[in-house]
């Protein structure tokens, strides 16, 4: 039996990452601008988090151990198929392979359940990673084949699904997290306040941490003494001292900024940003920066759509991506190439010619975001039969 048109909503949200609790608002906010305002219940690996953050009701994907809670959570998420209509799985790099854990299938598991229970199903704003195993491949051909619409937010995800042979049409779209900001007026500050968001690298394209962190902290000594520029190092994904004990999580931008403060002539002179609360202040904080240097995809995206210009650190092939729908290669850097001087060239040449610069990021953004009228009308017509 179902109850109402509410939309279930699976993603990575609850992990205490800001991007993609951006993209959780940006898809919030685009149900809302389509007409399609249907209640939403969100997985979330943190359901206090998600409930505060964004207002919804949550369902809890947390880990379940023992045999009871274990039944306890399949009742919980077979009734929530069951009294759901729509079924989203939707934004960041969900279907790819990974050496160690079977990723794509731990995304496929409940869009399967959802199909298998007759709802409606969109697949939207994701990625397509590297696909290895015979058996992914088939699996994501076999599910994706029987959704009602499916929307990437690549270029090259859109092709890998269709080399597949994923069977449905495949449509692109723009980042959930663009629905989330609009472009800001631009006012120069002087000296230049310069965003740097800071993440683990270690074991992409041949990268240590050690010395990726190195070339930032030199980036920001010769920012600091050329330009008296005021450095910001931004956590995107940061975590309490409750959640750090309770799952030990391997990725932690706030300690990969403490590495690169300890590498640095002028630490004292470094603006470190502590775990960013909310989204708000998150987003308030990038559109003062005269230029973004990214480590994150989304420290990327959402500068771009605040119309702040970008030095983009390929670390994985959603981030060249990116930088190629919206034209802004030649500011991109591949992390196995990555140095300080090229990135203080890039941004010398930025805050030169800061207007320019501007006007070429929102026409870029402007283009990326395009092909949204027919996805937005595809979204109507399965949600809202409009």
């Amino acid at each position: 039996m179902i109850w109402g048109n509410g939309i279930l909503v699976c993603g990575f949200y609850g992990y205490r990452n800001l991007g993609d609790e951006a993209m959780l608002r940006g898809l919030h906010h685009w149900l809302q601008r389509c007409g399609c305002n249907f209640p939403l219940t969100v997985y979330s690996k943190d359901p206090d988090d998600t409930r505060r953050r964004h207002g919804v009701k949550v369902l809890d994907n947390r880990y379940a151990g023992g045999r009871r809670t274990r039944l306890q959570k399949w009742l919980r998420h077979r009734t929530a198929l069951a009294t759901h209509r729509f079924f989203i799985l939707g934004g960041g790099d969900l279907l790819r392979d990974d050496p160690v854990r079977d990723v794509a299938g731990e995304w496929l598991q409940p869009l399967e359940q959802a199909i298998q229970a007759g709802k409606r199903t969109l697949v939207l704003g994701i990625s397509v990673g590297k696909l290895w195993r015979p058996e992914t491949q088939v699996r994501i051909k076999t599910t994706l084949s029987q959704v009602d619409l499916i929307a990437v937010r690549d270029r090259t995800s859109r092709q890998r699904l269709i080399n597949l042979g994923v069977s449905q049409p495949v449509y692109e779209m723009s980042d959930l997290a663009l629905e989330a900001v609009t472009p800001k007026d631009y006012g120069p500050t002087s000296p230049p306040n310069i965003g740097i968001s800071v993440r683990p690298v270690a074991g992409r394209s041949g990268s240590s941490d050690a010395d990726f962190y190195q070339q930032l902290a030199t980036l920001a000594d010769h920012l600091i003494e050329i330009h008296g520029a005021t450095i910001q190092l931004l956590p995107f994904q940061a975590y309490d001292d409750d959640f750090r004990q309770r799952y030990r999580p391997p990725i932690d931008d706030e300690v990969a900024i403490a590495e690169v403060v300890n590498r640095s002539r002028h630490p004292n002179q470094l603006c470190v940003v502590p775990r960013i609360e909310s989204l708000d202040e998150l987003i308030q904080r990038i559109s003062q920066l005269d230029v973004m240097v990214g480590t994150r995809l989304h420290a990327v995206i959402l500068a771009a759509g605040l119309g702040v210009p970008v030095v983009a650190i390929e670390y994985a092939p959603k981030v060249t991506g990116f930088m190629e729908a919206i034209n802004q290669k030649q500011w991109s850097i591949p992390l196995a190439d990555f140095t300080a001087p090229q990135a203080l060239e890039r941004i010398n040449t930025m805050l030169s010619a800061a207007v320019t610069v501007r006007q070429q990021l929102r026409q870029g953004v402007d283009a990326y975001r395009t092909p949204m009228g027919e996805v937005d009308r595809l979204l109507r017509e399965v949600l809202c039969g409009a």
